[in-house]
């Protein structure tokens, strides 16, 4: 219930992203073209929206299990080495994910402690355009853990949580 919320959130901001991307562009390249004056902060901005959609998007894709993967060797390995094999992945991505978050909470604590703004949004403080990286970790080191917990629990190997649930 709660992964499920999660997922249609994190699926919304995407979304949303790629709507006001769009948006965004489109209206700029209309004011450039047709009026000869361009919104100077249009540019930033679909640039903070796509980091953060592209972190959002990763923690989606390690839930569906999309990103690109070397599975020559899980899929040739016989049945009872596949799960072990996987534990140890997840158990390894959800540390590595866990690190990010770590390394990228101290990246944005360092860039809030300085008061940076945005060059051209002198309103929009940078530490929530960093605020992207802790919180992706957290949600891919989550969807790992529970990629290896529906492994633990099911007789099948699993490699995505709709699978398993």
């Amino acid at each position: 219930m709660v992964d499920k919320k999660i997922r249609d959130t994190g699926n919304f901001i995407v979304a949303i992203s790629i709507m006001s991307i769009t948006i965004i562009i489109f209206i700029d390249v209309v004011l450039r073209y047709l009026f000869k004056n361009s919104l100077t902060w249009a540019e930033e901005l679909t640039r903070y929206i796509m980091v953060w959609m592209t972190f959002i998007g990763a923690s989606l894709c390690v839930r569906d299990n999309i990103h690109v993967t070397m599975d020559i060797l899980l899929n040739n390995l016989p049945k009872k080495y596949k799960k072990p094999l996987l534990y140890f992945i997840y158990a390894v991505s959800a540390a590595v994910c866990l690190y990010l978050a770590y390394l990228g909470w101290n990246i944005m604590t360092k860039v809030k402690n300085t008061g940076q703004v945005s060059p051209s949004m002198e309103f929009f403080p940078m530490w929530l355009v960093y605020l992207c990286v802790p919180v992706s970790g957290i949600f891919m080191a989550k969807n790992f853990l529970h990629l290896m917990y529906l492994n633990y629990k099911s007789t099948d190997v699993v490699r995505t949580i709709e699978e398993g649930e």
